[in-house]
């Protein structure tokens, strides 16, 4: 994945606060314990990659495909190559995992997801599903929109619930509550627990922050991470 080793980093900036919280294999937000390039050797492949990334090893096993699937260090295709997971289609430098017998892919991010986690939207632990080729319809029981089957889903059999991926683990989920981190290298943020009996309206969606955290600046609040990159500058530094 990179030319250099990897060290373990332990603290962002002596201060606590992140500069670039973004990682180079998954390209998620996240705070905490990460490994870096200390040449600085200012290539875009991998400068920094999360705990979550950097246990997955060379040889990967993973339940929603047969074959084992091994990290990709080609960064050039004659066709367009897609996660069968989330469907994204991936950037000629981006970091994926392929199965050397056909042509399954899987990006990183879809990846470290727990196959089976319990979560408080059910009493039950709920189970990734790998896609579904059945005609029925089903609505995700957070954000109540309509879940495209052939993307990996969780669902509880016992109590029929269904919920996208992406509801559970946001762009910031991998963040800790506490965190600082820097946009523009000039403005920063903070990422706040969302525990109080009202819930912020977003500076930019307008819609309430409903997540258990949610990302302040100065006077603005924002519900996720992707508004905070869709936010001009002037509102970030109100």
């Amino acid at each position: 994945m990179h030319r250099h080793p990897l060290v373990l980093d332990t603290c962002p900036d002596g201060h606590g606060c992140y500069k670039n919280p973004y990682c180079s294999a998954c390209e998620r937000m996240f705070s905490g314990f990460s490994y870096r390039c200390p040449v600085g050797c200012g290539l875009y492949l991998i400068l920094q990659v999360c705990l979550c990334c950097i246990l997955v090893p060379e040889y990967f096993t993973h339940k929603g495909h047969e074959h084992p699937l091994f990290i990709s260090t080609s960064n050039s295709y004659d066709h367009d190559i897609f996660c069968k997971a989330c469907k994204k289609i991936f950037e000629p430098s981006s970091n994926l995992l392929q199965c050397t017998q056909c042509e399954f892919a899987m990006c990183y991010t879809c990846a470290t997801i727990p196959d089976q986690l319990c979560c408080k939207y059910d009493e039950h632990p709920l189970s990734l599903c790998y896609g579904d080729s059945k005609d029925e319809i089903y609505w995700c029981d957070v954000c109540e929109k309509k879940v495209d089957t052939t993307i990996w889903f969780y669902t509880c059999n016992k109590c029929c619930t269904t919920i996208h991926h992406l509801c559970l683990f946001d762009s910031s989920a991998y963040m800790n509550c506490g965190s600082t981190f820097t946009c523009y290298d000039i403005i920063k943020g903070e990422i706040v627990r969302n525990s109080g009996q009202s819930r912020f309206i977003c500076s930019l969606c307008g819609q309430r922050c409903a997540g258990y955290i949610y990302l302040k600046f100065r006077k603005s609040a924002f519900c996720s991470i992707t508004c905070v990159e869709h936010a001009p500058v002037n509102i970030l530094m109100a």
